[in-house]
């Protein structure tokens, strides 16, 4: 948020008279009212400025966004299995997954899942900002018969995003749109368009969870042209998120290795919430 929109919003927050003709108030540094910071140097509204409107807590939900480094998650599940015969039997379903977050522009993962420790499936995949307005994706599947490697590049419009302080108890949104413009992708084709709306509410904050400090507990839906259910996790300051609490079996952060101490930006939690919807195209494509 630049300072002229700021210096508005403050207006309509504290029902201050405001009278301007194409008038322009330039300010550096903070801006103070009564000794207290309400706009930082770098034009954001402090927290101590922003309202409670739902008699929570405010929350600066950019602290929780992932920082750069090496992740590891795992999620297991015990499935249950039958036959025609009428046996039954479980197997230990597990899934390792590593992602690598090498910039602010691009990141890998590979997940691999096993039952009773005999490797079932492997997903490998890459996210790219082109810098111009596009990102491009790029993942590899074994289908039962070949390993086969898919290219997508899609042009994002950001309709709204969240904002960097929110009130604990309230929802929040953002959407964008995703258009294709160059595939070899099976699934897509070149000019169509995915709505993505995702929505997010914050229960509540917690000292710390599975050793990783500073958490909040969050709901959070995803909207991609068709409704994903809604999951609850925990998120960290500086990991993103550390446990799915929704789901049996549910992934669980196991070990970060940070790169650099740099805060992540949104637009990398977006890119990992597209490959989650990738990902979920593969297991309903090789099923």
């Amino acid at each position: 948020m630049n300072k002229k929109l700021t210096l508005v919003a403050l207006a309509s927050l504290f029902s201050m008279p405001v009278m301007a003709n194409n008038a322009v108030l330039n300010v550096e540094g903070q801006i103070q009212i009564n000794g207290t910071t309400v706009i930082g140097a770098d034009g954001k509204v402090a927290s101590s400025a922003l309202p409670s409107t739902t008699g929570g807590n405010t929350i600066e939900l950019d602290k929780y966004s992932k920082n750069l480094g090496l992740y590891t998650y795992v999620s297991t599940q015990t499935r249950h299995m039958s036959d025609m015969d009428g046996n039954y039997w479980t197997v230990e379903h597990v899934c390792t997954e590593v992602e690598t977050l090498s910039s602010f522009t691009q990141g890998s993962y590979e997940e691999i899942c096993t039952e009773d420790g005999v490797e079932v499936a492997r997903y490998t995949g890459s996210w790219i900002d082109n810098l111009d307005g596009t990102e491009t994706y790029s993942w590899t599947y074994f289908n039962g018969q070949n390993n086969v490697t898919e290219t997508r590049t899609v042009r994002i419009d950001e309709l709204t995003n969240y904002p960097s302080f929110v009130n604990a108890g309230a929802k929040y949104l953002e959407a964008s749109t995703e258009t294709i413009i160059e595939t070899d992708s099976s699934w897509d084709d070149v000019g169509e368009t995915y709505k993505n709306l995702n929505s997010i509410v914050i229960f509540t904050t917690l000292p710390s969870h599975n050793d990783f400090a500073d958490c909040v507990v969050y709901e959070r839906g995803n909207y991609y042209d068709y409704v994903i259910e809604g999951a609850v996790n925990v998120r960290c300051q500086g990991v993103g998120d550390v446990e799915n609490l929704t789901y049996n079996g549910g992934y669980k952060l196991v070990d970060y290795t940070p790169h650099a101490a740099a805060r992540s930006s949104n637009n990398v939690q977006k890119a990992y919430s597209a490959k989650d919807l990738i990902k979920s195209k593969i297991r309903q494509a090789t099923k």
